[in-house]
């Protein structure tokens, strides 16, 4: 696995990357113009709606572009265009007010880190930028882990019922059953608390097993919140910088060992 990640993990990260960029233009696009005043208060009335679909439109244009260029074009080719998409997708989470989420912040990061990356020569220009988002993203799991777990509404043991009864991101019918299994509540709240935090415990570990099997689960869930909350981007941008976390456990590793 790792030789292959080696070999293709620039690769699957960046398409992982171009895609839930695709996934986020359109579902943004899709939005309708009720919303719109929430994102863009400042802007005139008339020109909201042309605006938030030219602007999301763009950019799942550009996400396809990028990917075909990538695939198939040259090098100058491809750099243009991911640096003319990160411009956009920076520019859309600087206009909005409401609705930016976790995906949102790791797709902006992971934008910044690759562009970095162009100007390092070699395999250099990869493989760093892969190592950071690894990292980041290790952080990201355990930092959530412990909040949760540090948040006596997780610990109480009925946080996601509560959170699929709320209108922006519920689906009361499953709120509701879990609501009235308890127990099954409190399982569907403790388990994201211990795979988060299982992600940061695998990583610390010599062996790569663990880690792949921490991994796993973490996009297992997110396939779960993108079926019950609505979180579809959510899925491939972590999972984007995951080729990153193994490269960067097995760099640590080696390391260790001498």
């Amino acid at each position: 696995m790792i030789q292959l990640l080696e070999t293709y993990g620039y690769s699957i990260a960046v398409t992982l990357l171009l895609f839930s960029t695709f996934v986020s233009g359109v579902e943004l696009a899709s939005i309708r113009g009720l919303h719109i005043d929430l994102v863009f208060p400042h802007t005139a009335r008339m020109n909201k709606r042309a605006l938030w679909l030219g602007l999301h439109l763009a950019e799942a244009s550009l996400a396809v572009l990028t990917w075909i260029a990538f695939r198939y074009g040259q090098a100058f080719q491809f750099r243009l265009l991911f640096l003319l998409l990160g411009a956009v997708v920076a520019l859309s989470y600087r206009l909005r007010t409401a609705g930016k989420d976790g995906a949102d912040q790791v797709r902006l990061l992971s934008y910044l880190a690759y562009a970095l990356g162009f100007l390092l020569s070699g395999s250099d220009g990869e493989r760093i930028p892969m190592y950071f988002l690894g990292g980041q993203i290790v952080i990201a799991y355990g930092t959530a882990g412990m909040v949760k777990a540090l948040s006596k509404y997780w610990r109480g043991g009925h946080a996601v019922s509560r959170i699929l009864s709320i209108y922006s991101y519920g689906w009361p019918r499953v709120g509701n059953v879990l609501a009235a299994h308890p127990a099954l509540d409190r399982m569907c709240s403790y388990s994201p608390i211990v795979m988060m935090l299982f992600v940061p415990v695998a990583f610390l570990l010599p062996f790569h097993l663990p880690l792949v099997a921490a991994l796993g689960l973490m996009f297992c869930f997110h396939l779960g919140a993108a079926a019950l909350m609505g979180l579809n981007d959510f899925v491939a941008t972590f999972s984007s910088a995951y080729p990153g976390v193994i490269l960067l456990h097995s760099a640590a590793i080696a390391w260790l060992q001498g």
